[in-house]
């Protein structure tokens, strides 16, 4: 599901900012995980993420995304 996620914000030109979290314990054993996505934004290491965890989000995915500012 999260790659159908990458997938529509792609075609929707959105920028994904992060997941919304109800326990900090996520954030954290993801970012042992993956040391080199410092914004935990990757969306395909959230894919190998939930494939390692899959109740990570219980089928409910919560997410900030943005549109990118137009240009002047």
């Amino acid at each position: 599901m999260i790659l159908q996620i990458r997938e529509i914000l792609e075609d929707l030109n959105l920028t994904f900012l992060g997941f919304i979290f109800l326990d900090e314990e996520t954030g954290w054993i993801y970012k042992q995980k993956f040391p080199e996505d410092s914004n935990l934004t990757d969306l395909t290491l959230w894919d190998k993420f939930e494939e390692e965890y899959p109740n990570t989000f219980n089928g409910i995915y919560e997410f900030w995304c943005q549109k990118p500012e137009a240009r002047q």
